[in-house]
C-alpha cells in the first residue's frame, strides 16, 4: 500500500507493485522519476488484513490523504488497484467526475 494520485492510497497486487518498481529502476532516474519514486518507496507499508479483512493505517499515510481520526474512508476498487479516500473528498471527487462523464469518456476512450 502506497500514495497514489489525486493524495488517496492505493493498494497494489504484487505483480503490479513489480511493474511499477521496474519502471522506476533507471541507473540514472531524471527528477521526476526520482520524485515519483522516493514518494512511492517513502509512503509505502506492507499489511495483514485482520481475520475481518481491516487494515491498520500509518500515521503519515493518514496524515497526508486526510483520513483523520475518527473519520470514514472509502474503498474503491479501481480494476487494477484498490484505492482508499476520505469520505468527503472522495464524496466531492465523485461528484465532479460523474458530471462529467461523458466529457472524460469521449477523450479517453474516444481519443477526442
Amino acid at each position: 500500500m502506497s500514495v497514489s494520485q489525486d493524495s488517496a492510497l492505493a493498494i497494489y497486487p504484487p505483480d503490479l507493485w513489480d511493474a511499477l518498481a521496474q519502471e522506476l529502476k533507471s541507473p540514472l532516474p531524471g527528477p521526476d522519476q526520482r520524485a515519483l519514486a522516493r514518494t512511492l518507496y517513502s509512503m509505502s507499508e506492507t499489511f495483514e488484513p485482520d481475520g475481518q479483512g481491516r487494515i491498520t493505517l500509518g500515521m503519515e499515510q493518514r496524515r497526508v490523504t486526510g483520513i483523520e481520526t475518527p473519520s470514514t474512508a472509502v474503498v474503491i476498487g479501481m480494476g487494477s488497484r484498490v484505492e482508499i479516500w476520505p469520505e468527503a473528498r472522495w464524496d466531492s471527487y465523485n461528484a465532479d467526475a460523474q458530471g462529467r462523464f461523458t466529457e472524460f469518456a469521449d477523450r479517453v476512450i474516444s481519443g477526442r
